[in-house]
């Protein structure tokens, strides 16, 4: 089903389908570019950062025939990772934060594109946030040698453990 506003793709022409905006007020200014379904769910979960001087990385979902968006976690980030994609099971949503940040302030003054304010720190880690989608609670954060990663290739829940497949990059 299209979400409200959104017609239905037409085979025939590249045109646009239109164009619809939120009915909610989160508000950021980078997102992924597919959003991931829940499998238990079927609602779309993505994740919205803000900057500031607090920025927050914000996982939200949306119901498919809804331009509203319900926030499930808000975590706090001093030096916000670039992120490609995420990885999502039926309960949890895991961010792969790598050591590619941005210190906000800089971005915002700089002049820059927007990438070439990221930088690479080889003796950083790899953090993993992993939210519960079922109520918003940062189940843990774990660390990891530094690697960096586009696209998260599958996750899922074997028992009480949580499996990731990415395909991985030294830097």
């Amino acid at each position: 089903t299209a979400p409200i506003g959104i017609r239905p793709p037409s085979t025939k022409t590249l045109a646009t389908a239109g164009v619809a905006a939120y009915t909610d007020s989160l508000d950021g200014r980078i997102t992924t570019a597919h959003p991931h379904q829940n499998p238990r769910t079927g609602d779309l979960v993505n994740y919205l950062l803000s900057f500031g001087r607090n920025s927050f990385y914000q996982v939200y979902r949306q119901p498919v025939t809804s331009m509203t968006r319900d926030l499930i976690a808000r975590i706090p980030v001093a030096r916000p990772g670039y992120m490609h994609s995420f990885a999502i099971t039926e309960n949890y949503v895991v961010l792969a934060e790598f050591p590619l940040t941005v210190n906000p302030l800089k971005l915002v003054l700089s002049g820059k594109p927007f990438i070439d304010n990221y930088r690479w720190d080889s003796r950083g880690e790899t953090r993993f946030l992993v939210v519960d989608t079922r109520n918003g609670s940062l189940r843990g954060e774990f660390r990891t040698a530094p690697f960096f990663a586009f696209h998260h290739i599958n996750a899922f829940e074997q028992g009480d453990k949580l499996v990731l497949d990415i395909c991985a990059y030294e830097d």
